[in-house]
């Protein structure tokens, strides 16, 4: 039965209406569905690895311990150390660091006087003799001169005025460029200072004074034109002669007026004021000298003045030492044999002369003569053949023989050396 409209001025009921159903957006739908999709899948692929994702974040799947193999190993890490170098660590706990450090020592700018200092190193010369020029170096370029009139000046002038008047001595000059005021035709920068510190190294090998690397002593020696090597010849020489002092050379020296004793040995033979063919003369001079005085016990007397005059003969012929002893040695050997007996016989067969008749050591120093000249210089002695053959005779006589010889074998036998000149 319907219901009956109700009264004007009732109450009012609104009628209830249904909920109406939302809207849902289909492109929303799809985009959670392919999240949700895609979550699912790695999640998945987390789990196939090992790993896992937690609210979203991957954890990966913890490393397994590594189980060395007996007597082998593995590399199990790599580790940079950041200098260049890196650390790899072995499966056996061994480490090996690989690589080279890099030089993390910040570079000094080049300043002027490096760039000098590397051009006069690159000319040869020691950074011994350039670092201690530094001063004299830069007030050079302070000037505003160029590197090359610097070195110029550096290595070829005595001294250099600066703009203010102060007046600068080159230390190379000091110490090498003074040699050139000796010399006729200067030398190079690079000549003087190999010179010197040859020189030097001379010195210091043979122990030898110091005196003898001296200014003066240095400037004697380039003034004569004694090299490095043949300072460092002497120097040898001396040395040996004072190590095995010869009492006939010493004696010898003495005698012609080189030396006062044997403590001037290293003294003669490194005379800085003897150019190398004196000194070559003087000691071949001495080595003759040498011989006769080995011989005075057989009246040999030395004249120093014929001793010099057959030294620059022999010398002159290009004999060394040795082979000026070798000439003298044998010469005065047969000098010595025959020089008493023939003074011997001078003395009985010279009467008629006036030279029989002469003070023994007169006589003895001219028929010395005359054997030296038939020896050393192939004169041939008539005195000597003459008093040969009276002695032949009286021998010949007092024996009753015929035709004996003594030339080659008596009292004056002897063969001269004059050959050997």
């Amino acid at each position: 039965m319907a219901r009956p409209r109700p009264e004007s001025g009732g109450t009012n009921i609104p009628a209830s209406r249904p909920t109406p159903t939302p809207v849902i957006d289909p492109s929303v739908a799809e985009a959670k569905a392919a999240i949700a999709e895609a979550r699912a899948a790695a999640a998945e692929s987390a789990a196939a690895a090992g790993g896992a994702i937690v609210d979203g974040k991957y954890t990966p799947p913890a490393k397994p311990a590594v189980v060395p193999v007996a007597g082998s190993r593995t590399v199990f890490d790599i580790v940079d150390n950041n200098d260049g170098t890196k650390t790899i660590v072995y499966s056996n706990g061994d480490k090996e660091i690989i690589g080279s450090k890099t030089d993390t020592t910040p570079t000094k700018p080049t300043t002027n006087i490096d760039v000098m200092k590397a051009q006069l190193k690159g000319m040869g010369f020691s950074a011994g003799v350039i670092d201690s020029s530094t001063g004299f170096l830069n007030s050079l370029l302070q000037e505003g001169l160029d590197y090359d009139n610097a070195t110029d000046i550096f290595l070829n002038n005595q001294e250099y005025t600066l703009k203010n008047g102060t007046r600068m001595k080159s230390p190379f000059y000091t110490e090498y460029g003074y040699l050139n005021e000796v010399l006729a035709s200067p030398k190079t920068p690079s000549e003087l200072y190999n010179a010197v510190e040859g020189y030097k190294i001379v010195q210091q090998r043979f122990n030898l004074d110091k005196k003898f690397t001296t200014p003066d002593y240095l400037k004697d020696l380039v003034k004569n034109n004694v090299d490095v090597q043949t300072f460092s010849e002497r120097a040898n020489i001396a040395r040996l002669a004072a190590i095995n002092a010869d009492p006939a050379k010493v004696q010898a020296l003495i005698k012609l007026g080189n030396i006062k004793d044997a403590t001037g040995l290293t003294d003669f033979y490194l005379d800085p004021k003897v150019g190398q063919e004196v000194m070559q003369q003087n000691v071949n001079t001495a080595a003759f000298v040498t011989e006769a005085v080995r011989r005075a016990q057989a009246g040999i007397a030395i004249d120093t003045d014929y001793a010099r005059k057959i030294g620059a003969e022999l010398t002159a012929k290009g004999l060394s030492e040795a082979q000026v002893t070798g000439v003298a040695a044998q010469g005065y050997e047969v000098i010595g044999q025959q020089l008493n007996p023939l003074v011997k016989l001078e003395q009985i067969y010279g009467q008629r002369t006036g030279m029989g008749s002469a003070p023994e050591s007169q006589l003895r120093a001219d028929l010395q003569k005359q054997l030296e000249a038939e020896q050393f210089s192939g004169t041939a002695s008539e005195l000597l053949r003459k008093r040969t053959e009276q002695e032949q005779l009286a021998f010949q006589r007092k024996s009753g023989t015929i035709g004996a010889n003594r030339m080659s074998g008596g009292s004056l036998g002897g063969k001269s050396t004059a050959g050997l000149l």
